[in-house]
C-alpha cells in the first residue's frame, strides 16, 4: 500500500493561525495607538513564543508519531509481519498505543501461523487416510477380485469336468461374498449408517467393531438424557474413533473407558481414558507431537472447535492418556 502524504504542515499552520491573527491584530493596534506599545510589546512576544513552542511540542510529541503510526499501519501486511513504527519522542499515551498495535500485529501473525499449521495437519490427515484406504483396497478387495477372475477362468477350461466347474464356481462365489463384505466395511467407515440411530447406538456399534478389530476391551457409558444434533453426534463419533485408534496404535492400550455425561449446567462431557503407556504432554511441544505422529490429536481439537466445544489432553508417560471433550 502507498504511504499517505504528510498532512502535518497544514495542521500545524491551522494551529498557528489564531496566534498569528492575534499577533497581527495587536501590531496594527500598536501602530494606531502608540501609547500602548510599551505595554503590549513584551506580552505579544511572550504569546508568540509560547504559541510556537506549544505547536512545536504538539507536532513532535503527537502529530508526527501519529502520522508515522498511521503510515506504518496502512502499509502493514497483517498476519505476515509485525508493526514497526518510530515512536521516539512521542507522548506516553501514543507510545502505549503503538505498543498495543504492535502486540495485535504479533497476535495476528501467531493466528496466521496456527491456521497454516492446522490446515497442513488436516491435509496430512486426509492424505494419510487416502493412503490407508488405497492400501486396504489394494490388499483386500482388489486381491479378491483378481482371485475371482482367476477362478472364473479356471472354471471355463475346456478340459474341466462338471465337478471341477462346480468347485471353481463355488470358490468364486465365496470370494465374491468376501469382497462385498470388505466393500461394505469401507462404506461403513467412510459414512457410518449407525449415526442415524443416535449417539449411544452409533458409539455402541463403533466400539464393538473396534474392540474386535484391535483386540482391546472398550467400556462405554452414555447417559440416557444426552441428546446431540447430527453435526455434534458426528464430531463425537469421530473423536472416539480417532482416540481409540491412537490408544491402540501409540499407547498400546489394552483397556479403554469411554463416558459421556451431562452436568448440572447442561454441558456435555466426553471422557476417554486408556491404560496405555501415554506420553508427556508437558515436555513435548506441539511440533514434536506432530512429528511423532500425533496429528490425530489436533484433528480432534479441530472437530470440537467447529461445533463450539473444546478438547483437553492429559497424559504422562507410564500413566495412560485421558482425553476430555466439553460441549457447552
Amino acid at each position: 500500500m502507498k504511504r499517505k502524504k504528510n498532512q502535518l504542515l497544514p495542521v500545524a499552520l491551522l494551529l498557528l493561525l489564531p496566534s498569528l491573527a492575534i499577533f497581527a491584530f495587536v501590531i496594527m493596534d500598536m501602530i494606531y495607538s502608540s501609547r500602548y506599545a510599551r505595554i503590549f510589546q513584551p506580552l505579544i512576544a511572550f504569546m508568540a513564543l509560547l504559541s510556537i513552542l506549544a505547536v512545536t511540542r504538539l507536532v513532535r510529541k503527537v502529530l508526527y508519531p501519529i502520522d508515522n503510526l498511521e503510515n506504518s499501519i496502512s502499509s502493514l501486511n497483517w498476519g505476515r509481519e509485525p508493526l514497526v513504527s518510530d515512536m521516539s519522542g512521542a507522548s506516553p499515551r501514543i507510545c502505549e498505543m503503538g505498543e498495543t498495535l504492535k502486540r495485535i500485529s504479533l497476535a495476528a501473525i501467531a493466528v496466521t501461523d496456527e491456521h497454516r499449521i492446522h490446515v497442513n495437519d488436516m491435509v496430512h490427515v486426509q492424505e494419510d487416510e487416502r493412503a490407508k484406504i488405497s492400501r486396504d483396497i489394494h490388499d483386500g478387495p482388489l486381491q479378491d477380485v483378481t482371485a475371482l477372475i482367476q477362478r472364473i477362468r479356471l472354471a471355463r477350461r475346456s478340459d474341466n469336468t462338471e465337478e471341477d466347474k462346480e468347485r471353481e464356481l463355488d470358490l468364486a462365489e465365496k470370494i465374491a461374498f468376501a469382497t462385498v463384505k470388505d466393500m461394505r466395511s469401507f462404506c461403513n467407515f467412510l459414512n457410518p449408517p449407525w449415526l442415524e440411530l443416535g449417539l449411544s447406538q452409533a458409539l455402541t456399534e463403533l466400539t464393538e467393531r473396534q474392540s474386535l478389530q484391535y483386540g482391546v476391551k472398550i467400556f462405554l457409558g452414555v447417559d440416557e438424557d444426552v441428546t446431540l444434533s447430527d453435526t455434534a453426534t458426528l464430531a463425537f463419533f469421530r473423536v472416539v474413533q480417532e482416540a481409540v485408534t491412537n490408544s491402540v496404535k501409540h499407547g498400546e492400550a489394552k483397556n479403554i473407558w469411554i463416558d459421556i455425561s451431562r452436568n448440572e449446567e447442561g454441558s456435555i462431557t466426553l471422557t476417554i481414558q486408556d491404560d496405555g503407556h501415554g506420553f508427556d504432554t508437558n515436555k513435548s511441544s506441539r511440533a514434536e507431537l506432530r512429528t511423532e505422529g500425533h496429528r490425530g490429536l489436533f484433528n480432534m481439537e479441530e472437530r470440537m472447535s467447529l461445533i463450539g466445544g473444546r478438547l483437553r489432553i492429559i497424559s504422562y508417560r507410564g500413566e495412560g492418556t485421558c482425553i476430555r471433550a466439553l460441549l457447552p
